[in-house]
């Protein structure tokens, strides 16, 4: 967690470590004096996220080389040269695009789950920031000193510039409230919940001018006891639910599946398939007007690193094609995840972490 909120502090310590290495460390004596080998592959990290590919693939060859073979980092080391390579290629042809940090949302305490609704005019999020008059103070988890998570909006004024946040009416202090996505009419907000199963999909409709208390997403085959469910998002027509889960039966990690309503009945759940799911994770699949076309993330070895946002489009037979990278600048060697637009496409807005932002993770407009 720390060398991704600041790698480059991370990167001074690492460099002065690497020269103390020990094949034969032992993390349980206090007479100790040196450090893993896994020093080397951390140092990579460090240059990777620094775009400095290169030195990065040389600090991973060096920790592949000299780990002891059953190190579970050593396949995350030829996954991250691959990444390396990729970043490099991506580098050198840049896409035209203007990217701006919201400089006046975002806060050190980390705004994400970005969403942009369908007019282009609402931005909704989720930030750890604190409550007036100290309310949340107390509320603090206890391993890592964080606010509970709360949904905001920012509404576009007629300059066409984001106005203040506002947090909306339906979070508690003590609860975490983080959303994944809004239906298209903004009636619905979908949440991630952790209290029930392993983390499961919640939803709150808005009801009588304010948005109710969450309850689990009603469309069986989502909510799993033994699975992961951590994103959702509805199509604007509301016939297709594309949601996130690492349950049995996927292709790796956290896979995308979907849920498709014929006559008014909600079908069995379905999976993405190959072109959209690797053996690696699969997050924040979004879709708009265009219902042949679907923006996710993924962090497999089509990445610059970490996730990267990926679009894939239909054949007129309706068969998913080969997905694409968005590109550099969209994506970077850090996270790049909740990309979603308006609905002339001509602006998005993306959750990243970047060189320079104020929390862990920022929010940013294409």
């Amino acid at each position: 967690l720390g060398m991704d909120l600041n790698f480059e502090t991370a990167l001074t310590h690492f460099e002065k470590a690497k020269d103390k290495t020990s094949k034969n460390f032992d993390m349980y004596s206090s007479r100790e004096e040196g450090c893993p080998v896994d020093v080397f592959y951390h140092l990579g990290r460090c240059y990777h996220l620094s775009e400095k590919y290169d030195k990065a693939k040389e600090f991973y060859n060096k920790f592949i080389e000299v780990s002891y073979k059953e190190s579970e980092l050593i396949e995350e080391a030829q996954l991250r040269i691959t990444q390396c390579d990729i970043a490099k290629e991506l580098t050198a042809k840049p896409v035209d695009v203007k990217i701006n940090s919201l400089e006046h949302i975002n806060t050190e305490n980390g705004e994400y789950s970005s969403f942009l609704s369908l007019d282009g005019k609402a931005l909704y999020l989720t930030s750890r920031r604190p409550w007036e008059n100290d309310e949340t103070e107390n509320m603090r988890d206890f391993m890592l000193n964080q606010y509970p998570e709360d949904i905001y909006v920012s509404l576009m004024d007629n300059n066409k510039n984001w106005g203040e946040v506002k947090r909306l009416e339906m979070c508690k202090p003590n609860l975490n409230e983080a959303s994944v996505s809004f239906s298209s009419d903004e009636r619905e907000v979908f949440l991630y919940d952790d209290s029930t199963g392993f983390g499961d999909i919640f939803i709150s409709e808005y009801v009588g001018r304010e948005y109710k208390t969450p309850t689990p997403v009603s469309n069986e085959g989502v909510n799993t006891e033994e699975g992961w469910e951590t994103h959702l998002i509805k199509s604007p027509d509301g016939n297709t639910i594309y949601f996130v889960s690492d349950r049995e039966g996927g292709y790796g990690k956290r896979d995308i599946w979907f849920i498709e309503k014929t006559n008014g009945a909600w079908g069995e759940p379905k999976n993405m398939g190959p072109m959209v799911n690797s053996k690696y994770d699969e997050d924040s699949p979004y879709i708009g007007l265009d219902k042949n076309t679907l923006y996710f993330a993924s962090n497999g070895e089509k990445s610059m690193g970490e996730f990267d946002i990926f679009s894939i489009s239909k054949d007129e037979n309706g068969m998913w094609l080969e997905p694409t990278n968005l590109g550099y600048p969209i994506n970077s060697p850090g996270d790049d995840l909740f990309y979603s637009t308006n609905y002339t496409k001509s602006s998005a807005i993306l959750t990243l972490v970047r060189k320079g932002g104020k929390g862990n993770k920022d929010v940013y407009q294409i």
